[in-house]
């Protein structure tokens, strides 16, 4: 068995791939493949309405206060989204981009508007988010391995794009506006990003905005607006499924800690490894590190092609290694990446 520490696109539990297989033959009982369902079926929009469902009891909010839209475009779409549907020409709103991908959602936002104000300081985004349209963070930075632990206590409108945290992190949602996730991490496979909006938090778009660009669109249409990625919806339904029978945001969020805690505590003895992110914003879902010379850069290399482990190479940014500690990963996935590395001399 192949063991995929990759950021994305990530280890599926075996449960869930089997009903996959099954699916892809015949959903249902229905004698044809999900891969065939019109998405007018009635069907397609009860894999819809109950992973609306689920998404919301795991999060712990309400669907008389918030939507859920199932869209493709992955994160990529939501930079561009964000600041085309919450437009405002008196108020700025606030990026605090203090990573990779952070700063790749502001470059987005600046491309709409010029009213974009920012900051790399976490010590100061609570006093800027004053009178801000809306503060966008990213909870967890895949490519640096830092996190955001605690929910900021915003003076706007909070937005977070939780891409490769979600469900794995236990937080205080209700404390969100607006927050949204790419499936390929935490939630499934690539194609269908899922975007939680609170209703209160009414879209103000630009101008001529494309109307599927508009949030509005995928709400009223129930994410029908365009013919959906139904296998990869499927495959978060499925997800969510599985997130709750093992217990929900609580017990997962207590299994990454300790999957992450095993690996740091092995890391941090090596003489042979040195950390890339500062101990007090150390991500429990991306383990980011480097060798301390190419030596054994190269042993790491050929003991994790030897042992059939991959996806731990660092992004081509930053080199290094990155381990993504995400939730179908197990504690056992994580013993025997430790017991391969202990094998470095």
């Amino acid at each position: 068995m192949i063991l995929n520490f990759g950021a994305g696109p990530s280890m599926l539990p075996n449960c869930v791939l089997e009903q996959l297989q099954t699916a892809l033959y015949d959903w249902e009982g229905s004698g044809y493949s999900i891969l065939s369902q019109p998405f007018r079926n009635a069907k397609v929009e009860d894999i819809i309405n109950e992973a609306s469902h689920l998404m919301l009891e795991l999060c712990g909010l309400s669907a008389l206060n918030y939507d859920v839209v199932f869209m493709q475009g992955g994160a990529r779409m939501q930079f561009a989204m964000l600041p085309l549907n919450y437009h405002d020409d008196t108020l700025s709103s606030l990026y605090y981009n203090a990573g990779y991908w952070p700063n790749v959602a502001l470059a987005e936002a600046l491309r709409v508007s010029n009213k974009v104000a920012t900051t790399t300081l976490l010590e100061n985004v609570v006093a800027l988010s004053y009178q801000k349209k809306y503060l966008h963070i990213t909870t967890n930075n895949t490519i640096e391995g830092t996190q955001l632990s605690e929910d900021i206590a915003a003076l706007c409108p909070l937005v977070a794009d939780m891409s490769s945290d979600i469900l794995a992190v236990n937080r205080d949602f209700a404390k969100y506006s607006l927050f949204y996730a790419c499936a390929q991490k935490q939630l499934g496979a690539a194609g269908n990003t899922v975007v939680v909006i609170a209703k209160k938090f009414e879209p103000t778009p630009l101008n001529n905005t494309p109307e599927m660009l508009l949030y509005t669109s995928f709400i009223k249409s129930n994410s029908l607006y365009t013919t959906p990625n139904l296998l990869s919806v499927f495959t978060t339904l499925l997800l969510l499924r599985w997130a709750k029978a093992q217990g929900g945001i609580a017990v997962l969020s207590k299994n990454t800690q300790h999957k992450a805690a095993m690996l740091y505590e092995f890391l941090d003895e090596q003489p042979h490894f040195r950390m890339i992110a500062h101990p007090s914003e150390r991500s429990v879902c991306n383990i980011t590190f480097k060798a301390i010379d190419d030596n054994v850069h190269q042993k790491v290399l050929a003991l994790c092609t030897k042992y059939s482990i991959k996806g731990i190479e660092g992004h081509r940014s930053s080199g290094g290694f990155r381990v993504s500690n995400y939730n179908a990963i197990t504690t056992e996935m994580i013993r025997t990446l430790i017991d391969v590395m202990s094998k470095i001399k």
